[in-house]
Parts: C-alpha cells; structure tokens; sequence
C-alpha cells in the first residue's frame, strides 16, 4: 500500500506469460475457483487455464455464468462455488466484468453478509483471499484497481 493507493503486488505481461498461469496461482493458494464467462468457455480457454491448474498439481471449480456487467447474483453464485468447493484462490480470465467479479468474490470470501451490506462505507473485517487477473480485453483497467462495477438488480 502506497499512502491510499492500492496496487497489485506484481505485472506480468510479455509473450507466453499466459503459460505460467498456474504457477502464479500456486504462489497463492492450491484449490482454484476460476471466474470467466461464456465466450472464454467457447473459446476452449476456460479448458485450457483448467488443463494448466491441474498440471501443476493444483484443484479448481469454475464458474463462468458471467454474462456482459456484473450483478450480486453473479457474486453470491461464484462465492457459493468458492465456499462449497473450499476454494482459496481465485483466478479471472475475461473481460472486465469477470475480472470484477473475481474482486467482490474475493472480498466477501471472508466476511459475513452480502456485498450490498458494505456500500454504506463499512469496512471489511477480513482482507480479500488471493486473486491472479488475466485481462483478455484493453480498456477496463480491472485489472490494477481496488474498483469493481456491480450492478444491484433490486435498485
């Protein structure tokens, strides 16, 4: 943490970097929750990042219901994946919807109640479990903020 300013703790980019996915997950945790969409899905991504996790001896659930922006009902399914699956790290490959998933999953993995119950402006006890993001799109910058977009159908 620099001042108020939060940054990941690392960048990676560069040719064939996609390829040590799963030993940057490894880093973190050993039971995956892959957070993705549709299109990644169709794509054989989802497969592929998959594939990879388990090569490298690691578990992993995937949920990839994530369609166009994000809303609490695709948070409550991904944390229900997480917590069933006792999963304790999180990797998002998509666009910036997926990526901002993976973030308010990540945070309610460990605190009580629903995402809504925080925008108040309380605090979360409890710090976000790990998460790798692996933007497939340019623009968003999910990637690199503390920020996520997520829409309450309700209000």
């Amino acid at each position: 943490m620099i001042g108020s300013l939060l940054v990941p703790q690392q960048v990676k980019y560069g040719p064939g970097v996609f390829d040590s996915v799963a030993e940057t997950v490894g880093s973190y945790g050993n039971h995956a929750l892959l957070v993705t969409d549709p299109a990644m899905v169709g794509l054989g991504i989802a497969d592929r990042c998959m594939g990879m996790l388990r090569s490298a001896g690691l578990s992993a659930a995937l949920y990839a219901d994530i369609h166009t922006e994000p809303t609490l009902i695709h948070v409550e399914q991904g944390l229900d994946i997480l917590r069933r699956e006792g999963c304790n790290v999180i990797l998002a490959v998509g666009g910036g919807s997926c990526l901002d998933t993976a973030k308010a999953i990540a945070v309610m993995a460990g605190n009580p109640g629903s995402l809504r119950d925080y925008w108040n402006g309380d605090r979360f006890k409890s710090p976000p479990l790990p998460l790798v993001a692996v933007p497939t799109t340019a623009g968003t910058g999910s990637e690199v903020t503390q920020i996520t977009v997520i829409i309450d159908p309700d209000n």
